[in-house]
């Protein structure tokens, strides 16, 4: 057997540290009890054993019987297991981790981001959640009964040596700066003592802001003001936006992507089709188009401005020099449609958003000639 340097054999042979492996005594002793971290059957466990002084305490001993009772039949995931009661001590399970009160001093970042806080309280609430809901009420919920895990910092709420349950209605004690008034002044205890409980933890985070009106409704002096029960003050914590406005900034995306996702496919193959097409047929750009309309258009006006200044009549010598020169503005704007070597076969695509504005420019060019049939051969 191993022995630890604090270890002498009228503390070996005591029952509670039969068949154990002691490593070390812990600096987490209470007022009528030691605590201890030692191993049996290669696994660690934490043992509560009550102070020499106590020991011969039928008192002391009750409540011992009173504390592992309450635990033994509990099993969850933020609460630690009890696992045997000795003639004079409690095994426990370890929890390999950091208190409150020691995660506030070492690392105070860690409760400075947001998901860090929300994770805690949730983990608390659940199990004190949990206790409620078996009958059981903690009353002594303060940073040192607190424990952060030093893997994935999960919450395990320890000691139930002031609890009260139906079976056991009295309570030995208080930790004052979290005891509900209630409690200072013993009479009207129940769920909502823990509550208040709550709050104050709350009040030590750094972002307590956060949760201000939380806190407020929690510590309220009146019982009757507070939350009634843990599953209210789950409800009342503040909703973590993050998630829900990374879930709304994705599904806003598929839509937007459902919308425009046809277009852009459609914009993609069109854009493949003309850039595999012979350079004679390449369809037009934007840019190019609106070079070209203006273009005709130049020639129309040119066209419409000839026919409709009667003094051209006087300028040239003879009638036919005047409709010689109206054909050949004419065909110049014809001919103007032809200039580029795209324009010609993209009229025929499918493809070319302007496909119609050849044809609807001869049908100007037409109309024009038919209303100054009269004058014009």
């Amino acid at each position: 057997m191993e022995v630890s340097k604090f270890d002498n054999k009228s503390f070996i042979n005591t029952p509670a540290m039969e068949g154990c492996d002691i490593i070390e005594e812990l600096h987490t002793a209470g007022s009528t009890c030691n605590t201890y971290r030692a191993k049996i059957h290669g696994k660690l466990i934490f043992i509560k054993r009550l102070k020499p002084e106590f020991v011969d305490s039928s008192l002391y001993k009750e409540a011992l019987r009173k504390e592992f009772e309450a635990g033994f039949r509990l099993e969850h995931p933020n609460l630690a297991r009890y696992i045997a009661l000795k003639d004079d001590s409690l095994h426990i399970e370890y929890v390999d981790g950091e208190t409150l009160s020691e995660r506030l001093r070492n690392n105070p970042q860690y409760f400075k981001k947001q998901e860090n806080c929300n994770k805690f309280i949730r983990q608390l609430l659940s199990a004190i959640q949990y206790l409620h809901g078996n009958q059981v009420v903690h009353l002594d919920i303060k940073p040192d009964n607190i424990l952060l895990t030093r893997i994935n910092n999960d919450v395990k709420l320890v000691d139930l040596g002031f609890c009260r349950t139906d079976c056991f209605s009295d309570t030995t004690g208080h930790t004052e700066p979290f005891a509900a008034p209630e409690q200072l002044n013993g009479t009207g205890i129940d769920e909502r003592s823990d509550i208040y409980a709550v709050g104050r933890i709350i009040e030590l985070l750094p972002n307590r802001h956060i949760y201000n009106k939380v806190i407020a409704r929690c510590t309220a002096r009146e019982k009757e003001l507070r939350y009634k029960t843990v599953e209210d003050v789950i409800a009342a914590l503040p909703k973590r936006r993050g998630k829900y406005f990374i879930a709304a900034a994705f599904i806003l995306a598929i839509l937007i992507t459902a919308l425009l996702l046809p277009g852009m496919l459609h914009q993609q193959k069109t854009k493949k089709q003309v850039e595999s097409m012979p350079s004679h047929e390449r369809i037009a750009t934007q840019d190019e188009f609106e070079q070209f309309k203006e273009r005709l258009n130049t020639h129309y006006r040119a066209v419409t401005e000839f026919v409709n200044d009667s003094t051209n009549l006087q300028k040239y010598p003879s009638y036919i020099s005047y409709c010689t020169k109206y054909k050949e503005l004419l065909r110049e704007a014809v001919k103007s449609m032809h200039k580029d070597e795209w324009t010609y076969n993209c009229f025929k695509s499918i493809l070319n958003p302007f496909a119609n504005y050849r044809k609807e420019f001869l049908e100007r060019l037409d109309s024009l000639q038919r209303e100054n049939a009269d004058i014009l051969p």
